[in-house]
C-alpha cells in the first residue's frame, strides 16, 4: 500500500516513505513507489520540497522532476540537494534552471561532475557558460580535460 502512496501518512512523511521504497531491492516495489512520486500532485509535493527533507530522498526526487520545472527549481536550490543529483540533471534542464545551476557558484566550485554535465546543456547560451568557466579560471580550478578550460583561459589572459 505504502509504495503505491495509499498509506494515510502525511504528505512529507508519505515522500520520504515513497523516496525509500523507490530504491527497494524488490523491483515491484521500487517501481510502484517511483511511479507513485511521479504522481504526487504538485499541490502536495511543492510544500513538501519547502521543508527540510533528506538528502537521499532530495537525490531520488530530482530525476524524476526533470520535467516539472517549478518542483525542481524548488530541489535545485535546496542546499541540501547532493551534488551528484543535481549534475545527474544539469545536461537535460531547461536554460532557465541551468542558469540556477550555475549560479550556485559555491557547487560549481566543488563539483566537477556539475560542471562537466552543465556544458553538455544545450539550451544554456555559450555567454553564460564563459561566465561560469571565467570564474571558476579565476577562482583557480582548472579541469584540464574540458575544452572550455583552455578557451577561458585564453579570454583571461591573452598574451
Amino acid at each position: 500500500m505504502a509504495a503505491r502512496g495509499l498509506s494515510p501518512l502525511p504528505p512529507r512523511e508519505m515522500v520520504i516513505v515513497l523516496s525509500g521504497l523507490s530504491i527497494d531491492e524488490h523491483e515491484q516495489i521500487a517501481e510502484h513507489a517511483e511511479a507513485s512520486l511521479q504522481k504526487l500532485p504538485e499541490s502536495i509535493l511543492g510544500p513538501v520540497l519547502d521543508t527540510e527533507l533528506p538528502a537521499v530522498a532530495l537525490r531520488i526526487l530530482t530525476p524524476l522532476l526533470v520535467s516539472r520545472a517549478e518542483l525542481l527549481e524548488k530541489v535545485l536550490l535546496n542546499r541540501a540537494t547532493p551534488d551528484e543529483a543535481i549534475a545527474a540533471v544539469a545536461r537535460d534542464v531547461s536554460e532557465r534552471l541551468a542558469e540556477i545551476i550555475i549560479s550556485n557558484q559555491e557547487r560549481c566550485l566543488r563539483s566537477k561532475d556539475i560542471v562537466s554535465e552543465i556544458r553538455q546543456n544545450g539550451a544554456l547560451p555559450r555567454a553564460s557558460l564563459d561566465r561560469l568557466f571565467d570564474f571558476l579560471v579565476r577562482s583557480g580550478i582548472i579541469y584540464e580535460e574540458m575544452a572550455e578550460f583552455s578557451q577561458a583561459i585564453a579570454r583571461l589572459s591573452p598574451s
